[in-house]
């Protein structure tokens, strides 16, 4: 019986002894995260290894250390999340790309074409609006219609008339004829015209003898949409009739 009691007095003991133990390593452990936390608190820093406060330098030391470490620790996230977004972009799909691509290329067009389209409108409109000149064309003879809304006009030329009927009168007087009447008439206009010179003259009025030349000159003018008049060329008539 004193034996039992003996081995469960020492069995107790030694529990309490171990526990004991426990107790203080805990505390150890303990006491110096408490101690920094509060020293953190109170602005102070306490050595683990002795529990006691850090001189003022070396705590200065430690807060500098602590903000470089914790500026590192921000700049490896930072760099690991740019590293993430550039795997990210490396690996899209390249008919991704194109599809996007693709898409942005089919806004410009509808956009370019749009503004072709607006830009038509407006020239459309200001055709449409732009009021017509008017010109004036009764100092002229006659006239016809010309390119791009213009007008060719002609109008009796007395100069030109003049060195005509010398021509004639010359060409007559070398060939020897003496039965030949000569008529200005500006019914002739509607025949074929031609540049008044010798070779011309003498070749239409050849074998005319006993009858009736029908002359007529004028000049030919170019009239724009604007109303710009430009002298484009004398017309020469000649046209050989029974008396």
């Amino acid at each position: 019986m004193k034996k039992k009691v003996l081995l469960v007095s020492i069995l107790i003991i030694t529990i309490v002894i171990i526990s004991v133990i426990i107790i203080s390593i805990n505390k150890k452990e303990i006491k110096p995260t408490v101690l920094y936390n509060n020293a953190i608190r109170e602005n102070t820093l306490i050595d683990l290894a002795t529990n006691e406060e850090i001189p003022q330098d070396t705590k200065e030391n430690a807060i500098e250390s602590t903000k470089e470490n914790t500026i590192e620790i921000t700049n490896e996230e930072t760099r690991k999340e740019t590293q993430k977004k550039n795997e990210a972009k490396n690996n899209e799909r390249p008919e991704d790309i194109s599809n996007e691509k693709l898409k942005n290329d089919e806004i410009l067009v509808v956009n370019e074409n749009k503004s072709n389209s607006q830009n038509n409108e407006k020239l459309e409109t200001e055709t449409i609006e732009k009021p017509k000149q008017t010109i004036d064309l009764s100092k002229y003879d006659r006239y016809e219609n010309g390119l791009n809304g213009g007008y060719k006009c002609f109008k009796k030329n007395t100069s030109e008339i003049t060195k005509l009927k010398t021509l004639i009168d010359n060409a007559i007087s070398e060939f020897g004829y003496t039965d030949v009447s000569l008529v200005e008439n500006n019914t002739i206009t509607n025949t074929r015209s031609f540049t008044a010179n010798k070779t011309n003259v003498e070749n239409l009025t050849y074998n005319s003898e006993g009858f009736k030349i029908y002359y007529y000159a004028e000049i030919e003018y170019t009239v724009t949409a604007d109303g710009i008049e430009t002298e484009f060329q004398p017309r020469a008539y000649l046209k050989v009739v029974e008396k």
